[in-house]
């Protein structure tokens, strides 16, 4: 349930529940930290500059910016969600590189889609 809130809120969280493990989970759900049986805190660094973008048209987009951009960019695929995670460590911020590339957002696209399903439903 913790992965769909930092999901569904777009956002890192970090979670702490009494007897069970804390963990730090990025936007799209993955498990970037944990807590153990034998340490019960965590270290971890969350680089907060990152879009949750689909997949859907953005594909060769996001590799012209891996290619260019190389290790100071991050594209976190989690696998089975059809999104990933775009992360900057350029000089450029994530939200930069989605307006250059014109990548669309998550949000954007299932907005766009509610829209063409309406409108066909409708139409």
């Amino acid at each position: 349930m913790q992965a769909y809130w930092a999901y569904s809120c777009r956002a890192h969280l970090a979670s702490a529940v009494t007897g069970l493990p804390g963990h730090l989970i990025s936007p799209v759900g993955e498990v970037l930290a944990s807590t153990t049986n034998y340490v019960d805190h965590v270290t971890a660094t969350a680089n907060l500059d990152c879009r949750v973008v689909h997949l859907d048209d953005n594909r060769p987009k996001l590799a012209e910016i891996k290619n260019r951009d190389g290790p100071q960019v991050t594209i976190s695929d989690p696998g089975l969600l059809g999104s990933v995670l775009l992360t900057s460590e350029s000089d450029r911020t994530a939200q930069q590189l989605v307006d250059e590339f014109q990548i669309e957002l998550l949000d954007h696209y299932l907005d766009r889609s509610r829209w063409c399903r309406q409108d066909r439903l409708t139409g």
